[in-house]
């Protein structure tokens, strides 16, 4: 698994890293939890006090960095581990009207974090190879409310935003080769605000959208990052979003928010030509509850795809790991977490 795919997960050596965390009750305490020999349960590894959520990991220098929701403060830390996740100290604070650090990138030698703001304007922070944090963007369109994740492709680094759906404008993905200079690579259309993710995937730049007209998830894809056509379009009637993309190189795999408590909600796969359902989380795993995969990741060392099903928002608890032995389109197996205590459903 590359240091930016899935962002809540991490590979690090051999060990495999899970954030969980409660940023919409806004009360319970983020989690590190770890996988024991590509073995379930996963064991808890820190608590972040008074950190509502975690919703971004990468290793930067050996170390573990950590995005989370500082609840007391209402802004967005920076932390790093030097010990494989068992402590924690502050290394940075994105205080910009902000409600948690929402993605890490890694580009040029340098690491990059963005937010997602409550207020105008957002900004994107990057960190020099010495330790040096400054601002490198600020947005200049008020609508776009979070940095969803960051990409390199092509020599540019990426940065998908999703935007405020009230505000009649669309999703958009900025990009730069130097790491200071953004400039706006494609706008979506006014009627595509909710982007879930972006991922490369055989030579292709990819963003999962949602579509407001037809109230259905699509699937953009680029060449070149300026130029961006559908690729998929799901018109199989179920109310979802999009959230996490990976791939395993082979095949590109698509998590979603399940809206209807009573409906499926499906994980789909791409193997560069068509899309199917690689598993319907509540109705193969009988996990009846599950309404949003709240992280998506691959572990080439295992072979297998990783995805972190969660409760209604707000209710409380992520519920199960589910997992897809082989990497391919077949259905996944179930297992639950381990680690236990406070930890929260994921949210849009």
């Amino acid at each position: 698994m590359s240091a930016t795919e899935g962002q809540r997960f991490l590979k690090k050596g051999t060990r495999m890293f899970l954030s969980i965390g409660d940023e919409q009750s806004n009360s319970g305490d983020a989690q590190l939890i770890e996988l024991v020999n590509a073995t379930l349960p996963w064991t808890l590894v820190h608590t972040f006090p008074d950190e509502s959520s975690c919703h971004a990991l990468i290793e930067y220098q050996g170390n573990i960095y950590a995005g989370t929701e500082d609840r007391n403060n209402d802004r967005g830390n920076i932390k790093v581990s030097t010990n494989d996740g068992v402590s924690f100290t502050l290394e940075h604070t994105i205080d910009h009207f902000t409600d948690w650090v929402s993605a890490f990138g890694i580009f040029g030698g340098e690491l990059f974090a963005g937010e997602r703001f409550g207020e105008p304007f957002g900004e994107i922070h990057g960190r020099t190879a010495g330790g040096t944090w400054t601002v490198r963007h600020t947005v200049t369109r008020g609508a776009l409310i979070e940095l969803m994740n960051f990409k390199e492709f092509s020599g540019f680094l990426y940065a998908g935003y999703r935007a405020n759906s009230t505000d009649g404008i669309g999703a958009e993905i900025l990009r730069t080769n130097n790491g200071t200079t953004w400039t706006t690579a494609f706008q979506f259309p006014s009627d595509r605000t909710d982007l879930g993710d972006i991922e490369v995937f055989q030579g292709k730049l990819y963003a999962s959208l949602y579509n407001d007209t037809l109230t259905d998830i699509e699937v953009w894809e680029s060449s070149d990052g300026t130029t961006w056509t559908v690729n998929h379009t799901f018109t199989d009637t179920v109310t979802r979003f999009p959230k996490q993309m990976a791939t395993d190189g082979t095949n590109l795999f698509l998590g979603t928010i399940s809206i209807s408590s009573t409906t499926v909600h499906p994980i789909y796969v791409y193997d560069g030509t068509s899309w199917s359902l690689s598993v319907d989380v509540r109705n193969d795993l009988g996990i009846t509850n599950s309404r949003i995969i709240n992280a998506l990741g691959y572990d080439p060392d295992n072979d297998k795809v990783y995805a972190c099903a969660s409760q209604v928002i707000g209710s409380g608890s992520e519920i199960a790991i589910i997992v897809c032995p082989t990497a391919d389109s077949g259905t996944p197996g179930g297992g639950g977490i381990g680690g236990g205590g406070g930890g929260g459903g994921g949210g849009e």
